[in-house]
């Protein structure tokens, strides 16, 4: 009986390349039965196997596992090859190679050696014959490192003094004209990044170093005689090429302004300079808009009334949000939330006439807002978490919540030492009625309206340091429900309680120890108590004001007696 015996295919490697072996058995008798199909089965066999190599490790495989070296690079023209000597190292051709053809497996270049390269060609083989066969011939050019450095500065310098110098402004980023300078100068081989630290940093700071130059005014005349002698220096833009320090003269920075780009009606990305944009026709915002202010300040747009949608990330370089949703009609602004405002110093009429908003913004940053001046004026809806604002450094909160007419959140631990003015701060916020009786008031100079028409404010308020006070008239006008202790407050400096407790129907509080030697004339405690239930309580009202209340309500008695005889 006649055996049949199987083709064995085994692998070897050498030097970690995979290369097929054949083991072929010394006798094979096939009946002629099977001939044809076994010849074709061990053909597909073959086939399979060189198949599987050549798709996996190398391209373009022929008889017996065999690739040609010339065969397996597409590109043999390496362009410019930066070196140090007159002509490149075998490692630098070989670099310069693969950066080329990236598409050849990595382990194909490490078996190549140089035989010999001369200016501007070279020809590579490979170690191992048996599996690359042929030689490679690339082509080059060579330029030193230094040359081409030259070349770029040169380049960098022209390009400079045409398009960038004398011609930067204050909303102008040092990424942004390096990003320009790269894309302008097609140097592809020359590293040009901006020193450290710089990344984050903008030509505001070479105009502040300018504008402090220009304002210095020497104090002695032997100072302005050595100003004389030694030159200012010039403002330059540092950057680094090929770690080498590059310095630009900037010339003069100007003030600036950044476009508001935006998305129309019909979706398409549009660009506008203008800075009031209250009656633009969009709902998003691409790129937030902003200026730089004669004040040196830099202020965001006026946004669309109909804005829904803006970036989560608003320009680091904005100060001020200034009016900026003045009038919204929106209820929610998608993407405000996640708003980095850490530095903006005014947040004045930021939500003012917005009468529907009721977006989340609690987690904005306010340690450096100053101003929070009319913020959410006639923001009728609004009624969101503000507790965890840091406030330390506000000085002015007039008008804050007027007429915010839902608003009713916990605001007691909002540091308050710094505020000089709170003059209407809760006028006609008719719902609100949190404790503020931590609040420290010392500095406060205006109280004037400050709870008129709070319906339903009824809050401690004898422990406030109000020594500064100046002005308290119609300070509680209105207030119908307030009737707490504050008879212990410091009132020595009040020149004006005209309407004080006016309509205050619910107060009913001893103040008798008030000190009130500065109202002088009748505007000045006009109405004082009319309508409080304090009116006709003479042993509840400071000393000097008792005459005056009583004659003063005894001659608006007698008016209205005469207007209505007649």
């Amino acid at each position: 009986m006649t055996k049949n015996k199987k083709l064995i295919i085994g692998i070897s490697t050498a030097a970690g390349i995979a290369v097929p072996t054949i083991a072929i058995p010394t006798a094979i008798v096939l009946s002629k039965k099977n001939k044809n199909a076994n010849n074709s089965n061990i053909e597909n066999s073959q086939n399979d196997q060189g198949s599987m190599h050549g798709n996996n490790m190398y391209n373009m495989p022929n008889k017996m596992g065999q690739v040609s070296l010339n065969d397996l690079f597409p590109n043999k023209n390496l362009g410019l090859i930066l070196t140090d000597e007159s002509k490149p190292t075998s490692q630098e051709i070989i670099d310069a190679l693969k950066a080329k053809n990236s598409s050849v497996d990595s382990n194909v270049f490490e078996t190549l050696t140089l035989d010999g390269p001369s200016e501007k060609s070279a020809k590579l083989s490979s170690k191992i014959k048996e599996r690359y066969t042929g030689s490679l011939e690339v082509t080059f050019e060579v330029q030193t490192k230094s040359d081409y450095r030259n070349k770029t500065k040169e380049i960098v310098e022209k390009l400079w003094d045409q398009e960038f110098k004398g011609k930067l402004t204050t909303t102008d980023y040092f990424s942004e004209i390096l990003q320009k300078i790269t894309d302008k100068i097609n140097r592809p081989l020359s590293k040009i990044s901006l020193k450290e630290n710089d990344s984050q940093k903008g030509f505001y700071s070479i105009f502040k170093d300018q504008e402090d130059t220009k304002n210095k005014k020497p104090e002695m005349k032997e100072e302005m005689e050595e100003k004389k002698e030694e030159p200012r220096k010039p403002s330059t833009f540092n950057l680094l090429l090929d770690n080498e320090e590059l310095s630009l003269e900037v010339g003069e920075v100007k003030r600036g302004k950044r476009p508001t780009k935006y998305l129309d009606k019909n979706g398409n990305l549009r660009s506008t300079p203008d800075l009031n944009l209250v009656n633009l026709d969009t709902n998003e915002i691409i790129e937030i808009g902003f200026h730089h202010t004669k004040e040196d300040e830099f202020q965001a747009i006026n946004f669309p009334k109909n804005i829904k949608k803006v970036p989560t990330t608003l320009p680091s370089l904005i100060t001020t949000l200034e009016g900026a949703f003045k009038d919204l009609e929106s209820e929610i602004v998608e993407g405000i939330d996640q708003w980095d405002t850490s530095n903006i110093t005014s947040m004045e009429s930021t939500f003012w006439g917005a009468k529907k908003f009721n977006g989340n913004i609690s987690k904005w940053k306010t340690t450096k807002v100053k101003s929070f001046r009319n913020m959410f004026n006639s923001a009728e809806s609004f009624n969101g978490k503000l507790k965890d604002w840091n406030t330390e450094n506000a000085t002015s909160m007039n008008a804050m919540f007027t007429f915010a007419k839902t608003f009713n959140q916990d605001i007691s631990k909002w540091r308050t030492e710094k505020v000089t003015d709170m003059a209407q701060m809760f006028y006609g916020a008719e719902k609100f009625n949190q404790e503020l009786k931590n609040w420290n008031v010392k500095m406060v100079a205006d109280m004037s309206f400050m709870f008129a028409s709070a319906k339903v404010f009824n809050q401690e308020l004898n422990d406030w340091k109000t020594e500064e006070v100046k002005s308290m008239r119609s300070m509680f006008e209105g207030a119908s429900k307030f009737n707490k202790p504050i008879g212990t407050w410091n009132t020595n400096n009040v020149e004006d309680m005209g309407r004080m407790f006016f309509n205050a129907t619910s107060f009913d509080q001893d103040i008798k120890n008030w000190n009130t030697d500065k109202l002088k004339k009748s505007h000045q405690y006009f109405k004082f108590v009319e309508g409080s239930k304090i009116h006709d309580k003479e042993n509840y009202l400071p000393e000097k004001l008792k005459e005056k209340v009583k004659k003063m309500s005894m001659r608006e008695t007698n008016s209205r007696s005469t207007s209505s005889a007649k």
